[in-house]
């Protein structure tokens, strides 16, 4: 495989230009749906035209949800590494709580997997006798 998928200055151009993006539709939504809004609740336009109005309002809240979607995405790397971080220290520290308990299960629990190994490999010898 030549890595064209996991090329770090690739994937650094492609973050760049979708947070640009988001940022842009950000900034449009916000615009639209506050001016939509005061557009449409401040008796500013014809009754005619409130359709037209409205529609735009919410096209600018659905603008600023996707640009607010694509913001998550393109930092999707930064938000996954920040959460194995917070997550890292409580795996440690579970591991340390469960080892002792781990560890006198498989002393427990060590006499009959012998027994059932030594089984197992009596079978197999007397089936390789037949």
């Amino acid at each position: 495989m030549s890595g064209q998928y996991l090329n770090e200055e690739k994937y650094q151009r492609k973050r760049t230009f979708l947070n640009i993006i988001s940022w842009i539709m950000i900034l449009v939504g916000i615009t639209g749906f506050i001016g939509g809004g005061i557009l449409l609740f401040g008796d500013f336009v014809p009754f005619e035209r409130m359709g037209l109005v409205g529609f735009g309002w919410i096209l600018g809240f659905a603008m600023l949800g996707f640009g607010i979607m694509l913001k998550v995405f393109a930092n999707s790397r930064s938000i996954t590494a920040y959460a194995a971080q917070s997550q890292i220290p409580v795996a440690k520290e579970a591991m340390k709580e469960m080892t002792p308990a781990v560890s006198e299960a498989m002393e427990e629990l060590a006499p009959a997997a012998g027994e059932a190994a030594k089984e197992i490999a009596k079978g197999i010898k007397e089936g390789l006798k037949d």
